[in-house]
C-alpha cells in the first residue's frame, strides 16, 4: 500500500497559496495531502541593477485525494512577481503570488513569501 502523501502550496510550489494549503484539507483546515500531484511553473528572471534581480511567474497545480479523481479542469493558477538579491549562498528572494480563483474561503488571495535559493 502506498503511504506517501503529496502536498502543494508555498514558496517553492504554488506561490499563490500558503504552505501546503492547496489540496485536500480536513474539517479544521489542516492539510491531509493526496495520492496525486501535478505542478508546473514558468518564470522569467531578469537583472535590475547590480545584484538585484526581478522575476515574473505563473504557477499551476493541484493535489487530489485519490488518483482516480485527477481532472485537468481542477488545476489552479497563480501569478506573481518577485525581487531577489544574489548572494554567495544563492539568491535571497521575496515573492508575491496571487491566486486567480477563490477556492479557499477565508484564505488570502495574495500570499507573500521569503526564501533563500531559486524556486526550482
Amino acid at each position: 500500500l502506498p503511504t506517501e502523501r503529496f502536498f502543494a502550496g508555498g514558496v517553492n510550489s504554488m506561490r499563490g497559496f500558503k504552505r501546503r494549503k492547496l489540496g485536500p484539507l480536513d474539517a479544521s483546515g489542516a492539510p491531509i495531502g493526496g495520492e496525486a500531484l501535478l505542478e508546473g511553473s514558468v518564470e522569467l528572471r531578469f537583472p535590475i541593477w547590480g545584484k538585484l534581480v526581478g522575476a515574473l511567474f505563473t504557477d499551476t497545480g493541484q493535489v487530489w485525494e485519490k488518483r482516480t479523481q485527477v481532472r485537468l479542469s481542477d488545476l489552479e493558477v497563480a501569478v506573481g512577481g518577485g525581487l531577489g538579491f544574489r548572494t554567495p549562498i544563492g539568491p535571497v528572494r521575496a515573492d508575491v503570488g496571487h491566486r486567480l480563483t477563490d477556492i479557499i474561503p477565508g484564505q488570502p488571495m495574495t500570499v507573500f513569501h521569503l526564501a533563500i535559493g531559486n524556486p526550482y
